[in-house]
This record gives structure tokens, C-alpha cells and sequence, in this order.
């Protein structure tokens, strides 16, 4: 049989039907992996699907072998990862697909990408084997587009859909209600607790607590502002911001003041008296000595670092007034009578500066006491004072309004007026200026009526009690607490610098003592009189109560023997003043030389009226009392939840 060598190697293709089978021999048919892209706006559940093609029919069965592999896309997160093994039939050129679940994105964000891998091909080859997988997200939150709750079915927490952020679950007691309305106290009294305070609250789970008693709740001061859109995002200019001047603490009260002042462009003034340029801008030095005295307490006091400057300059060139009002009941309108009208300059109400002054329409009110530093108080001139009703201030009594007041405040409340009137910061030469000391006492002073004290202390309205060394005594209001030469001296540390008076929390004044010429350089030059050394505080002592009938002045003043500070007494109907010790050693009530076991004299010059047998006693306070509740810090004096009062919002 003859053979034909020259047909050696050359391949036969049989065609059966429409299917193609290449001999073996032939180039082997090429694989190829689609990329995919998932749009995520569709509201139902999303799949990739990637599709493996063909170049050729198989001419025997093949596979290759496939999974997924991480990109951005997060397998378990993003999309559920699949592998396996793909089977290509003999003589078959149709594609196969692979499914990838993806899972639903439910918030604008990135796009994100993952890979399907193609390996291991048997009886084929690879042209393109990774498919790119395109994760786009929806451009609107499907809590908005999709219409889905945001109910998680958690009584303690809020539940609002963002449009970039979806569904939020905020802390209740983080957003738009005062923790004492959650709570039912204060002005919520009447009508009870959240119905779902016993759950939330400190004897249910906790998520709602206010752990130091400061009006904030812990969730509040854990996010760092209030929420009041319940978004669980910071948005400014719609929630409250409380990451101000420091961290808040929900363990350590927390304080926050905003102040504005006004200023004077040199164009109008008392009459007679030339004007000039000047601000009522509180100096930089009495702030953070108040600061210090709240922290070295164990109170963070926050100041808003942002304040605006007001025109104090009326209609015809007088100046305005600043004035409290009562608050909604009386919609906040001033007695022309008390305040004036646009022929003594005009008056505002601390309200309609709230509105403007203290974020658009007073947004920060929900944790912010508010001040402003202007030239008058409440009224411009005795006349006017004569016709108001009583000083926010005189919870105790009549409370007559006096012209040239240096403030006003409201007790246990939020609005706080400092006013220095024409003795500025910026006086021109020769006319009375207002020391640190000064600024400093003042503030504090108005700042601790807010807080819910009175001249006497927590409750108290007797002013000026020897036994009540604070800046809330009247004695104490202007110059700050006296520090004495030595412990137990009857007289002050005069001092020239702040390093005479022994370093922080004592400065020397500003101001002179001219009380006793013979201490001065020039009897009739007062700034050639000494200064004093002195600080700013609250009563940190509770020192012995007075028996004004039957004073022991062996007994004095029961301070620490080391206590530095004097206290200031009256005798003889208040004809005169003496100095006298804190710390245990006797003290002279009468001025008559010896110390006597039995006494009786008005020390506080309060009583004129009454005689010996019915003077009332003097009960002494510790403003900083405070306890140890968990792990937080409670005041027990303090009233620092202001929004549980009528005074709020007003």
C-alpha cells in the first residue's frame, strides 16, 4: 500500500450541523472576563453579573476556575464573595455568566471596586482574566429615595433620615429637649417625665443621665454639641456647639457664656461730657482669672470665644440702655418710664440681643448664658430707676434700682448685664477708669446670680455679712477678696506688682485704697495710695455662724489657721469699717480695744432700725459644697440647670 508523505501533519476540520470542532493541534479558544458597574439608586436588591466569552468552539470540554478578590470593596461588607469552577461543553462557543451579590448601599459615598479572577484554565486559554466590579452609590439616601423607616424600635434614641447620611439613631437626650424637660423637673414639673424616662433615665438603662447635674446631658457632652436636627452630624449653624474653649466633661460641670459689649465711636456722651472713642470690651486678663477661679473648683467654664461689637450710641447722640425684661409673659416690652425712650438714647432688651447677637435667633441659647458688657444697666438716671420695678436680682426684697448700677442678672437664669457706665476701660486723662479687680469681681458676681446665688450666698439675701467672704457680698463686689499682710493681720498686702502678692490666684489692684491718707505719698493725690492684693472667688468656707446679739470676739472668724483672706465689718451704725481675720483669730466687733466674750453690734450694716436683742444672725455659706455622685462631681449650691426655668428662652 503506497503512502503520501506530503499529507503529513495537516489537520482536518469536520463540520457537523452549524458546529465548528477544530481538530486537535489548533490554537486553543481564548477566554475573556467582562467588567461590570452596579448602580445603587434602585431600591431593590443588586447583583453583578460578570460574563465570561468565548473567542471559539471548544474542541473538548473545558473549565477554568474563578473568585472574587477585594479592591475597595470589602468581601462580607460591600459584596458577598463567590468561586467555583466554570464547564465549557465540546464543540460550545456560548459565554457563561458569574453572580456576585452585592450588598445594598444604602448612603451616597465613593464608588467602590472588587475583581473576579479567572486561573486554572484546562483546555483554553486567557486573553483578559480580572473583571473590574463598580460599586456606584445612590446620590440620595434610600431612607428619602426608597421611602424606608429609620425605626429601630429603640424608645431611647431618635430616629431621622439624612439625605447623605441615612438613617440616624441618636441619643434622645442629645437633641432638641432640655434634659430637665426629659426629666420633669423645674418648670416640666406638672407635667411629669418623658413616658419613656423610666427606661432611658439613670434608673433604667442609663442612655439618658446627666451625671453632674450641669443641664447637659452626658450624651451631649460625649458628641460635643446638641443635635438639635437628631442627623448625628454636626451642622453648623443648626446644632449647638459645646466643643468650645475645651472639651466638655459629663463628669465635671460644664459652664457656657457668650458676651458681646458695646463701643463707643466717639460721637456721643453724657451730657457735659466730651465723648470719645472707647469699648466696654472686658480685658483679656479679668476673663481668665475667672476661668481659673471656676477651674481650680472643679468647674469648666467655657467663653465663647467669638463676640460681637454693639453700638452704645442712640437716637441724637445719647447713649442706650440695657435692660431685662421679665420674660414671654410680658413679651419682653420695656417700661419707657424705667428704661427710657429715644430722648435719653433708646433702650434694648437683653432679649432682642439674643436674637441677634447669640447665633440667628438666639440658636445658642440651649446651653449658653448670654452677657453683654454695656454702658447702662436698666436705667439711665435715677429718675428713671425710681420708676422700675425691681432688679432681677432682688429676690429678697424691694430691691430699688440705683443709677450707675454695674449690673444686673437674672437668678437661676441665663441673661447677665455688666455695666461700667462712662468708668471704661479706655478713659480719656483724668477721669475714673474701672481697675481689673473690678472687672474681674463684677462679672463673677453677675455670672453667680445666674448660678442661683444672692448677697448672702445659696438662699441668703443678707448682704454684706462678715462671715460670708465672697464676691457676692457687696463688700466684696469691687475690689475682690482682700488677701492680708500675714495670717491673722487686721490689715491688706499692699503690693506694686502681682509677683508682691505671691503669685496665682492674687493679683494687685489696679485702683488705689485712699480710706487712710496717711498711707498715701500725697494725701490729696489718690493714686499715690497703696494697692491691694486681692482674688476672685466664691466662699470656699464655711466659716461660724454670727450671733449679732451676742458676739464672742475671742471666737472671730473660724477659718484655717493659714487663711489669707480679711474680712470687712461695721460697727457704731456703720459709722465705722475695720478689716478683720479669717483664720480663728480674734476679732474686735465693736472696735472698742479688748476682745469680749459677749458682745453685740450690726456687723453687716443692715439692721440700722434694729436694736440690740433683735438682730438677725448671720448664717455663713459655702458656695463651692459639692458631693461625690458615680464618678461625677455635684454642686450643691449651684443651680446650673437654667433651662428648667422661666427664665429660659426669655
Amino acid at each position: 500500500m503506497s503512502t503520501r508523505p506530503a499529507l503529513a501533519g495537516i489537520v482536518f476540520v469536520v463540520v457537523t450541523g452549524m458546529a465548528v470542532v477544530p481538530a486537535q493541534g489548533g490554537a486553543l479558544p481564548k477566554l475573556s472576563i467582562s467588567d461590570v458597574t452596579v448602580s445603587e439608586s434602585s431600591c431593590g436588591s443588586q447583583q453583578a453579573v460578570f460574563t465570561v466569552s468565548v473567542s471559539a468552539p471548544f474542541g473538548k470540554n473545558a473549565s477554568v476556575q474563578y473568585a472574587t478578590a477585594d479592591g475597595t470593596a470589602m468581601a462580607g461588607t460591600d459584596y458577598t464573595a463567590v468561586g467555583g469552577t466554570i464547564s465549557f461543553p465540546k464543540a460550545s462557543k456560548a459565554a457563561q455568566t458569574i453572580t456576585v451579590p452585592i450588598t445594598d448601599v444604602l448612603i451616597p459615598g465613593m464608588n467602590k471596586t472588587f475583581f473576579v479572577n479567572l486561573s486554572n484554565p484546562v483546555h483554553a486559554a486567557l486573553r483578559k482574566n480580572q473583571g473590574t466590579g463598580t460599586i456606584v452609590p445612590p446620590t440620595v439616601a434610600k431612607c428619602q429615595s426608597c421611602s424606608l423607616s429609620c425605626n429601630d424600635g429603640d424608645a431611647c434614641t431618635a430616629d431621622s433620615c439624612s439625605a447623605t447620611l441615612g438613617c440616624q439613631h441618636v441619643n434622645a437626650s442629645a437633641s432638641a429637649k432640655p434634659y430637665c424637660e426629659l426629666a420633669g423637673e423645674g418648670i416640666y414639673g406638672s407635667m411629669g417625665p418623658d413616658p419613656n424616662f423610666a427606661q432611658c433615665g439613670p434608673s433604667g438603662d442609663s442612655e439618658w443621665a446627666d451625671s453632674d447635674a450641669d443641664g447637659l446631658s452626658d450624651a451631649e457632652e460625649k458628641l460635643g454639641y446638641i443635635d438639635l436636627n437628631a442627623n448625628g452630624a454636626y451642622d453648623l449653624g443648626i446644632d449647638v456647639p459645646l466643643n468650645v474653649d475645651g472639651a466638655p466633661d459629663p463628669n465635671q460641670p460644664d459652664i457656657y457664656v457668650h458676651y458681646d459689649y458695646f463701643f463707643n465711636d466717639g460721637t456721643c456722651a453724657l451730657a457735659g461730657v466730651t465723648p470719645y472713642a472707647h469699648d466696654h470690651n472686658p480685658p483679656t486678663a479679668a476673663i481668665a482669672s475667672i476661668k481659673a477661679a471656676f477651674a481650680g473648683r472643679g468647674i469648666n467654664l467655657h467663653i465663647d470665644p467669638t463676640h460681637d461689637a454693639i453700638p452704645e450710641c442712640g437716637p441724637g447722640g445719647a447713649l442706650v440702655v440695657t435692660n431685662l425684661t421679665s420674660g414671654p409673659s410680658g413679651g419682653w416690652t420695656i417700661d419707657p418710664a424705667c428704661g427710657g425712650d429715644a430722648s435719653t438714647g433708646g433702650v434694648t432688651s437683653v432679649h432682642a440681643l439674643k436674637q441677634v447677637h447669640l447665633g440667628q435667633n438666639a440658636l445658642l441659647s440651649p446651653a449658653y448664658h448670654y452677657m453683654v458688657f454695656s454702658h447702662y444697666s436698666t436705667c439711665p438716671d435715677q429718675a428713671h430707676c425710681n420708676a422700675c420695678a425691681t432688679s432681677s436680682e432682688s429676690a429678697c426684697g424691694s430691691g430699688q434700682l440705683l443709677a450707675g448700677g454695674l449690673g444686673d442678672a437674672e437668678v437661676f437664669g441665663d441673661d447677665i448685664i455688666a455695666s461700667f457706665g462712662s468708668d471704661t476701660d479706655h478713659p480719656q486723662p483724668g477721669e475714673p477708669t474701672v481697675g481689673l479687680e473690678t472687672w474681674t469681681a463684677v462679672t463673677m458676681h453677675e455670672i453667680g446670680h445666674n448660678l442661683g446665688l444672692l448677697h448672702g450666698g445659696a438662699g441668703d439675701c443678707t448682704n454684706q455679712k462678715p462671715n460670708y467672704l465672697s464676691v457676692m457680698n457687696y463688700d466684696f463686689y469691687g475690689g475682690g477678696l482682700i488677701e492680708a499682710a500675714y495670717p491673722g493681720a487686721t490689715t491688706y498686702k499692699a503690693c506694686t506688682t502681682d509677683a508682691d502678692c505671691g503669685g496665682d490666684p492674687y493679683h494687685c489692684s489696679e485702683q488705689t485704697d485712699p480710706s487712710d491718707p496717711s498711707q498715701c505719698g500725697n494725701p490729696n493725690d489718690p493714686s499715690t495710695c497703696p494697692h491691694w492684693c486681692y482674688h476672685v472667688d466664691y466662699s470656699g468656707t464655711l466659716f461660724n455662724q454670727l450671733d449679732q446679739n451676742h458676739l464672742d470676739e475671742t471666737v472671730g472668724l473660724q477659718g484655717a489657721p493659714d487663711n489669707l483672706d480679711l474680712t470687712f465689718y461695721y460697727s457704731n451704725g456703720g459709722s465705722k469699717t475695720a478689716y478683720g481675720p479669717a483664720n480663728g483669730a480674734p476679732i474686735d466687733w465693736n472696735q472698742d480695744g479688748p476682745f469680749s466674750t459677749d458682745v453685740c453690734g450690726d456687723v453687716s450694716d443692715n439692721e440700722p432700725s434694729e436694736g440690740c436683742g433683735l438682730l438677725p444672725k448671720l448664717l455663713p455659706s459655702n458656695d463651692w459644697l459639692s458631693h461625690i455622685a458615680g464618678s461625677a462631681t455635684i454642686f450643691d449650691n449651684f443651680q446650673l440647670h437654667y433651662q428648667c426655668t422661666t427664665n429660659y428662652g426669655n
